[in-house]
Order: C-alpha cells, then sequence, then structure tokens
C-alpha cells in the first residue's frame, strides 16, 4: 500500500471523465508533476489558452504521488560530463537552475496553500566506509567545482545529526527539500483547476497524432472513458507521461526513448518519541548511504521513516503493470537496509510497501522537446529525480511553447535528443545486467575494502 496516498488529508475521490469530443488549445497529456506545472506556467503565459489535462487514472497515480519526496537539486548527468558536452558556463547554469529551484519551488506551493509537508533540510550523504568516504570526498569537489555549497561532515557531525550505523563521515548539500509528494501534486491538481485549467481522470489517452502545421491543422488526441472513444483536437499536444510513455501510441513510442526502470519503497510504523531522541534526525534532511546502488530516505511528517531504492528488475518490452508495484524481495533488502542504518528498528513495524516506474532515456539526459511546426511537445526521462526536475520543466515547456526566450528555453536539455535505446532483447539483457553490477559492486567493495572495479566500469553508462 502507497503511504503517500493512503495518508492525505482527505478521501482520494476521482474527477469526472471526458464525455464530449473537445476543441482546445493545449491538450497535456498526464495528471503529474510535470503535466501540472505545465498547465500552471502556460495558464500565467498564455492566460487567454482553453487548456485541458488527460489522466488515465487520476492525479498522482504515477511517479508523483509514489516517490521518494526528494524536490533536489540534482540533474541525473554529472556535472563534469555536462561540461564536456555543453561547456561549463551552460553546465553551471543548469545547477544553478536546479538550486535555485528547490526554494522557489516551496514557496510556490505555500503561495498556493498547499501544505505538503515541505521542509527544506537539506540533504547528508552517509559514509559508512572508508571506500565510500573517497566517493563522498569526490562529490564533494565536484560541488565545489560547481560553485556549490557543500559541507565535509566527520563521523561526529554526522551522529550529531542523525545517529547512523557504522557512519564513517558524510557530506550536508543544502539544496534539498522533503515533501509528501501526493499532497503536493494533488494540491497542485486543485490550484490549476481553480485558474480556468479543466482535468478529466479515467480518460485514458490511446494515441497522439499532431497537427500538420501549428496553424492549418490541429493535433488529435484519441481518449478513451468508459469504453467511449472521444477525440481532443489541440493545436498543442504535451507529452507528460514519464516512465509510463512506451504504453502511449505516440511519436515517441517507435523510437524507444525512454524505458520504464522500477523504484521501489517501503515504511514503518510512526515512530515513538524514545525512538527519536536516540536517531535524531531533527532537521529534516533527506538522507541517503553512498553505495553503488541506488537508495534515499526521508523522516516523514507523522514521524515514520520511508526508505526506498533501485533494484527490481526492468520488464521485457518495457511493460508496466500493478504487479510490478511490489517485489518481495527488493521490500524485504529495504527493510534490511533500514535496520541495519538504525538497529533501533528490528522491532519496528514496517506497515507499507509500494513502488512504480520511472523514465530513464539511452544518455541519461532529460529532455524538454517542443515542435513548432506540429505543436507537439514532450518532457521528462528524469531518472528518478523529477520532483524539482519537472517544475524546471513545467517552466521550460511555457516558455517554449508561448514562444518566449528565456533562461529556461536556453537549457541544454530544450530540444535535447537521445539517442535510441536498444531493441529487445538486448534492452532487457543490458538494463538488468547493470542492475545487477550495481549490486555486486557493493558486494565486491564490502568484500575487498577497495574501489569497484565492475562499478568504475560501469560508470560511463549511468551518466558519470
Amino acid at each position: 500500500m502507497n503511504l503517500w496516498l493512503e495518508s492525505l488529508d482527505a478521501p482520494l475521490q476521482h474527477r469526472a471523465g471526458i464525455t464530449d469530443d473537445l476543441d482546445v488549445d493545449i491538450a497535456i497529456v498526464g495528471g503529474g508533476f510535470t503535466g501540472l506545472w505545465a498547465a500552471h506556467f502556460l495558464r500565467q503565459e498564455m492566460p487567454g489558452a482553453k487548456i485541458v489535462v488527460l489522466e488515465k487514472e487520476f492525479v498522482g497515480f504515477g511517479a508523483s504521488g509514489r516517490n521518494g519526496g526528494w524536490a533536489s537539486a540534482l540533474y541525473p548527468v554529472a556535472f563534469d560530463r555536462l561540461v564536456i558536452e555543453v561547456g561549463e558556463e551552460r553546465a553551471r547554469n543548469v545547477r544553478e537552475v536546479w538550486r535555485r529551484s528547490v526554494p522557489e519551488l516551496g514557496a510556490e506551493l505555500a503561495r498556493h496553500g498547499i501544505d505538503a509537508g515541505y521542509s527544506y533540510g537539506g540533504n547528508i550523504t552517509v559514509a559508512r566506509t572508508k571506500v565510500q568516504m573517497k566517493r563522498v570526498e569526490a562529490e564533494f569537489l565536484a560541488a565545489e567545482h560547481a560553485g556549490e555549497g557543500a559541507v565535509r561532515l566527520s563521523r561526529d557531525q554526522v551522529k550529531d545529526r542523525i545517529n547512523f550505523s557504522g557512519a564513517v563521515g558524510g557530506l550536508f548539500i543544502r539544496e534539498c527539500a522533503r515533501i509528501h509528494p501526493a499532497k503536493a501534486v494533488r494540491g497542485l491538481a486543485s490550484a490549476v483547476e481553480r485558474a480556468g485549467v479543466k482535468i478529466y481522470e479515467e480518460s485514458e489517452v490511446l494515441s497522439l497524432r499532431p497537427g500538420a502545421s501549428s496553424v492549418a491543422k490541429k493535433g488529435i488526441v484519441k481518449v478513451r472513458h468508459l469504453g467511449i472513444i472521444r477525440r481532443v483536437h489541440a493545436t498543442h499536444i504535451v507529452e507528460a507521461t514519464e516512465g509510463f510513455l512506451p504504453s502511449i501510441n505516440s511519436p515517441t513510442r517507435s523510437n524507444r526513448s525512454v524505458v520504464p526502470v522500477y523504484s521501489l519503497m517501503t515504511a514503518t510504523e510512526p515512530l515513538s518519541p524514545e525512538i527519536w531522541n536516540e536517531i535524531g534526525w531533527s532537521g529534516n534532511e533527506t538522507l541517503t548511504e553512498a553505495s553503488h546502488l541506488i537508495t534515499y530516505a526521508q523522516r516523514t511528517a507523522d514521524n515514520r521513516i520511508a526508505i526506498g531504492g533501485r533494484g527490481a528488475p526492468y520488464f521485457f518490452n518495457s511493460k508496466i503493470s500493478p504487479e510490478q508495484d511490489r517485489d518481495p524481495v527488493v521490500h524485504g533488502h529495504l527493510r534490511e537496509l533500514a535496520r541495519s542504518w538504525f538497529p533501533l528498528l528490528r522491532d519496528v513495524n514496517f506497515t507499507h510497501a509500494w513502488g512504480g516506474p520511472l523514465g530513464i532515456s539511452r544518455d541519461w539526459h532529460p529532455t524538454v522537446s517542443f515542435n513548432e511546426t506540429n505543436g507537439y511537445a514532450r518532457a521528462g526521462g528524469y531518472v528518478g529525480d523529477g520532483v524539482t526536475s519537472s517544475y524546471v520543466a513545467g517552466r521550460t515547456l511555457a516558455d517554449l511553447i508561448s514562444g518566449k526566450e528565456s533562461e529556461f528555453t536556453r537549457l541544454p536539455w530544450a530540444n535535447h535528443q537521445s539517442p535510441q535505446w536498444e531493441a529487445e532483447p538486448v534492452r532487457w539483457l543490458a538494463i538488468n545486467a547493470g542492475l545487477k553490477v550495481m549490486t555486486w559492486a557493493d558486494r565486491e567493495e564490502r568484500l575487498t575494502h577497495k574501489e569497484s572495479l565492475i562499478a568504475r566500469a560501469m560508470a560511463p553508462l549511468l551518466g558519470h
């Protein structure tokens, strides 16, 4: 069961589905953060436009309502690699925009009265071995190179913040906030509705066909609700489905631009004051270990520990199904990991387990694209760092579609074209091998006490 959806302030109620053919200026496919931030900023840039959002399930069904609740300044591509690809000035600008966007996102939520438990506490990366500490040191130097304010933490300094078992040191990054993602996305939906945007839920998009030109002929979105197919004619079509992109017949499906990779989470029961007195963690920092396999955690507003990570398999031909949201083995590993971080959790119940797909492009680059000729736009491929990135994507989409030149339209992701993923079965073999390798790399380091050779070989394939 998904903690975020279960702990909403009001029972989950679905909006009405589409019942008529429509003629609109902008049709947005996907009722998550990307689609809703795009609607929000498009309403500001194009106040007279008729905008609709089409969602197959309900707002927050996808990654926006399932993620780890980190509004971070992380960009999927490492800074040094970004410098090589786009130059130092543009690379620094990317990092500056993402850093600035973390508090801006919080301010925007507050401006609309959205209580999503936003807490600008920063992030701590903890090292438990000397090898992990070398990676922490490398991350610190990279942050310095990028002009960011990172702080090295000694063993005692980590313990003063969070009593993390076995910590030998760590790194504190200021630009990260904890949020309750489902409250944030559903609050944002209500805000865009108040601004005049219509949201249709339980409205499955079957196909997208962009227009012949932005002036002469509108595009068509084919939508099904209660078994009846409707058509939405739109000057601009925005595809904002992230990991669910391969499930729609659209201009991007055939070129394998994004694959869905699962990330899973689990959460404890609310912890007692006595346990929290031992653990600390009073600053609401987000938390991760400097392992190769990605992990992430937060202290929730209702005093649980929610922890997540990768490791679930990629499914053949980009298959997505509800059964894949739960993996007993991976969820078991996450519970074991949490108890290894905090041995006080050994007798604590874990009450929730959930997961979902995120989108990854072949070169690890997220993208925001817009074709002026046919009015088709798309954003996604955030590699799991989507809370802040979707906010920036919404601003980028709004400026691209409205024709406004800005710092967002000059970002390297604007109209970036990632290479295609390989065809099956090569894709299935390669992605699952990569996931296994990261697990093996952590085991290798525990055994050898040296940097993993396997991980070093894989690094160029993972955006580093």
